[in-house]
Formats: C-alpha cells, structure tokens, sequence
C-alpha cells in the first residue's frame, strides 16, 4: 500500500543529509531508485545559455546536485560531492531532492516518463497513482517532463530530461504542502545540466561543466514497512 512520502527536519551536515534524505526518498518502498549512476567523470567547461528566472522562495545562488546546476528551495543545502540536497533546520519549507542519471537507451524524456508512470522502470518503484502533469520549461528552453502523485501533490515530485545518452531524473519529496508542490517545479525550472563552478576570467560570473555520468551506482536504504 502505498502511503505518502515521510517528512523530516533536516540538518545540514554532509553524513546527516546525505542519510536522512536516502532514508526520506526510499521511506516505505514507496518509491525506490533502482539502475541509478552518479557522475565522476571530469567535465569540460560550458557557458549556461540563459539565466533563470528566479522566485522569492528560491535561494539567489545556484546550487550543484550531482551533474545538475539549480536554484534550490530557501535554506536547502546540497551535500558536497553527493547527488542530494536538503532542507536545514530552519528552511521555510521542508523536503529533499536527489538526482539520478541512467543510460537513456535512445528514448525521449517524454518515453521515459511514459514508462515510469507505467510502472516499466525500475527507476522508480511503485509507480501506482503517478501520473504525467506536463511539461516545464527550464534554463535555456530545456523541457522536462514533471510526473507526480495525484494523491500527495507537493510531496513527491519528479522532473525527467535527456542529454545525448544521458537521463536525468530530478526527484523533489516536500513537505506535503501546496507551497512544496510550487516551488519543486520552480526550482526545476531553473535546471541547468552540468557543474556551476567560477568564471576566473570574470570575477562575479559563473559558468558550468557538462560530462557523461561514470557508472557508480547510488547507496539504497532498506525500506521502512
């Protein structure tokens, strides 16, 4: 049976985020991340194409989760060197995101979300109740697909793009609230697929890095009946 995502405070340091976010995001076996890879590979540097658009209720300053640069929830932390970020303590709002990265077999993003809510990708466990809501327009006209449970809007929230041969599957579980379910799909929108790092020629700019992902595949926690 399905239930709706856990919630928790989450503090900020890099061991407690990393294992309550991977405890948050596979809580119940409501939805478990199966072939994920995580990159660590060395990227080559790319200018981002646009700047995003950026909403109160989003942090000013990018953020690098895993492979993917975004603007993340006010008072979430990204866990260096992890694909995970996390609400601290005292975040106005609360939930944790993950990014996953797979081998995109020469489907569409639109195929891959099909597939999920289809229950046809061990990416994503338990898909009953997901469904498509559409498409959201991220950095630099970047579409991703956004699925989401009917039931638990603002709690489980997944944004699904490829690259070349790469998926990405941004994953957002909030706090239940209509504020989370918002501001999931604002901090998607400002995605960009690579690392921000600093721009030593401009001082104040940035700039990002793009790689494949290497094939180390993320930590699982047991679910919690």
């Amino acid at each position: 049976m399905l239930r709706p995502f856990r919630t928790a405070t989450f503090r900020t340091g890099a061991l407690a985020a990393g294992l309550l976010l991977t405890a948050t995001l596979t809580a119940c076996g409501e939805v478990e991340i199966g072939d994920a890879r995580t990159s660590g590979a060395s990227p080559a540097e790319t200018t981002a194409s646009a700047t995003p658009t950026l909403t109160e209720r989003l942090n000013p300053e990018a953020s690098t989760v895993g492979d993917v640069t975004l603007h993340l929830p006010l008072g979430w932390v990204a866990v260096a060197g992890q694909p995970f970020a996390a609400a601290g303590t005292d975040a106005p709002i609360g939930g944790a995101t993950m990014l996953t990265t797979a081998l995109s077999e020469g489907k569409t993003a639109s195929q891959w979300a099909e597939a999920i809510v289809a229950g046809e990708s061990d990416l994503v466990d338990a898909s009953t109740g997901l469904t498509i809501k559409g498409t959201v327009e991220a950095t630099g006209g970047r579409e991703l697909v956004h699925v989401s449970h009917d039931y638990a809007d603002g709690r489980a929230n997944f944004f699904v793009t490829v690259e070349g041969d790469t998926l990405y599957l941004v994953r957002f579980g909030g706090d239940g609230s209509t504020e989370a379910q918002t501001v999931a799909v604002e901090s998607a929108a400002t995605l960009t697929i690579g690392v921000a790092v600093a721009d030593e020629a401009t001082p104040g700019s940035s700039s990002t890095t793009t790689d494949a992902p290497a094939t180390t595949p993320l930590p699982l926690a047991t679910p919690t009946p």
